[in-house]
């Protein structure tokens, strides 16, 4: 973004009225840059759609090998074109496939923690404690009563959790167990009945979209 570029925004920022217009400066930002910005070169989109077909777990050494560069240029390349190492990007998409993956398709967090490509739970909680600050049993309950929600409430199942708004009744922070609906604005209904959580199965993970080129601050 170069250098003092939050700096020139700050000011806009502060003196904004809402949180409505404190995003609009930041995507209109964000938009500019991108526009104004050269192509992604071939290598990293190539790096970054192994990193997302394997779900992250990708070692540097095996995504040099991939991609023909040595692991200080592909450093370099990744925190030009995409804002962030390789090594970070895997960790947060190996944590948004921990999330994605239906509560069906594992029966322990060991076993989530294996399916995910961390090496054991121990790994999995230490990388869920530094990129959300909540323990897999906590979030993952929250995953799948965004899921259940259908796209309605579903930001608000998430904002109103970390605001401390909301809390995950008792019973629905174990694998398998059915979570409440989160309504529009982010209220838990009644739970599901166990004879009718078999009719309320979330979808299977999306694929990946195209690569889009993101810096950060």
């Amino acid at each position: 973004m170069g250098a003092g570029w939050t700096a020139r925004i700050t000011e806009r920022i502060a003196v904004a009225p809402d949180w409505h217009t404190r995003w609009a400066i930041i995507n209109s930002t964000l938009t500019k840059q991108l526009v104004d910005s050269p192509p992604v070169p071939p290598v990293v989109i190539e790096a970054w759609h192994a990193l997302w077909s394997n779900h992250g777990a990708l070692t540097t050494r095996e995504l040099t090998q991939r991609s023909g560069r040595g692991s200080r240029r592909l450093q370099t390349l990744f925190r030009e074109y995409i804002g962030i190492p390789p090594q970070t990007l895997s960790r947060i998409i190996r944590f948004q496939y921990a999330l994605k993956i239906p509560s069906h398709g594992y029966q322990s967090l060991a076993e989530l923690a294996a399916i995910s490509g961390y090496h054991d739970q121990a790994h999995m909680n230490r990388d869920f404690r530094a990129l959300a600050g909540r323990t897999p049993g906590q979030l993952r309950p929250l995953a799948d009563r965004a899921t259940l929600a259908g796209g309605t409430g579903h930001d608000s199942c998430f904002t109103d959790f970390f605001a401390g708004r909301t809390q995950l009744p008792r019973g629905y922070a174990s694998p398998g167990t059915p979570p409440p609906r989160c309504g529009p604005a982010g209220q838990a209904s009644p739970p599901v009945r166990p004879e009718a959580a078999g009719r309320h199965r979330p979808p299977p993970p999306p694929t990946p979209g195209p690569v889009r080129r993101t810096s950060t601050p």
